[in-house]
């Protein structure tokens, strides 16, 4: 299986993000399956903020490019490659002001591709990543669950989610994370070993576990 395991987070060490994804991962590993870890850190190489060159040549027929246009797409073709090339995508997205890191979005940015990872037909958009698996691990300081005092604040989920459905991912599975910072340790360990216990149980049933959109 050939996993494309993206980090976001601008912490290392402390990062809960990047020890959730790096703890997904190993659940896998246990599984006896023999994974391709293709290694994606935005945080410490951020993509380039898309370019009027670059938009420009991602809207232009590839045999009409001229070569200062497909120098623009270098960074934009190989994401997209990484992308295309992967089984399952495995993101660590904390909560940035209510919404994903630039660096994500830069992300996001390059690889939604018309011709690529979309296409436009006749009949409307089509995504074209949809034999991929996704797992979105998103923590967050603060707990944004139904009835608490920061409700309906939470922008990244629903982006991330309309991103990866317009690319053909009907069911990636969302897992928010929190609160990690805001209301002390305690909150923050059952948080962390909530999350641990649903990552053991999604690896062990992915099959029907497709779909889910998990907060605690």
């Amino acid at each position: 299986m050939k996993i494309l395991h993206i980090d976001s987070s601008a912490r290392n060490e402390q990062s809960c993000s990047r020890m959730l994804t790096q703890f997904f991962i190993t659940q896998l590993e246990k599984t006896g399956k023999t994974l391709f870890i293709d290694r994606l850190d935005l945080a410490q190489t951020p993509p380039r903020h898309v370019t009027e060159l670059q938009t420009t040549a991602m809207y232009t027929p590839p045999e009409q490019r001229t070569p200062a246009m497909i120098n623009a797409l270098i960074e934009s073709d190989s994401l997209c490659d990484r992308v295309l090339n992967a089984d399952m995508i495995i993101c660590g997205i904390p909560m940035y002001n209510f919404g994903m890191p630039s660096s994500f979005k830069a992300f996001i940015d390059n690889i939604v591709r018309i011709g690529k990872t979309f296409s436009a037909t006749e009949t409307g958009y089509q995504g074209l990543l949809r034999d991929k698996k996704v797992v979105i691990i998103s923590t967050r300081g603060a707990n944004y669950n139904p009835g608490e005092a920061m409700e309906g604040r939470d922008n990244l989920t629903p982006h991330v989610i309309e991103i990866f459905n317009f690319l053909g991912i009907d069911n990636p599975i969302i897992m928010n994370v929190g609160p990690l910072q805001f209301e002390g340790e305690d909150a923050k360990e059952q948080a962390i070993r909530q999350a641990k216990e649903e990552l053991i149980l999604t690896t062990g049933n992915w099959g029907y576990q497709t779909g889910s959109h998990i907060s605690f």
